[in-house]
């Protein structure tokens, strides 16, 4: 996986500090569909080198913490899209993402 952004690769190459950035500009970021968005996601991605289920869960536990705010709702929308997108074997992913079995049950639905 790679971006042809390089700010992103440099992101990518910093670890894990640059996470709680990262999860923070999309916390607050409104402009979904912007690149820096994009590149956000692409970035967090790269961090753990493809294996997106920790960055999953770092995500819902920080929406979880702001739950009832817009900023929440995009967190829990950035992971889903993380586990679609990044997730290769789909029902192992949801399992090691998701504890709770009606929250699998509801993300292998979405």
């Amino acid at each position: 996986m790679e971006s042809e952004y390089p700010a992103v690769e440099s992101l990518g190459h910093v670890g894990l500090s640059a996470e709680p950035p990262l999860v923070e500009f999309l916390a607050q970021n409104q402009n979904e569909g912007s690149i820096e968005h994009a590149n956000a996601i692409v970035a967090l991605a790269l961090i753990r080198h493809g294996d997106v289920v920790p960055t999953i869960k770092l995500l819902r536990q920080r929406s979880a913490a702001l739950a009832g705010t817009p900023a929440s709702a995009r967190l829990e929308a950035v992971a889903r899209y993380m586990l679609k997108t990044y997730c290769r074997g789909r029902r192992r992913c949801v399992k090691r993402a998701y504890e709770n079995p009606t929250e699998v049950h509801e993300a292998q639905l979405a």
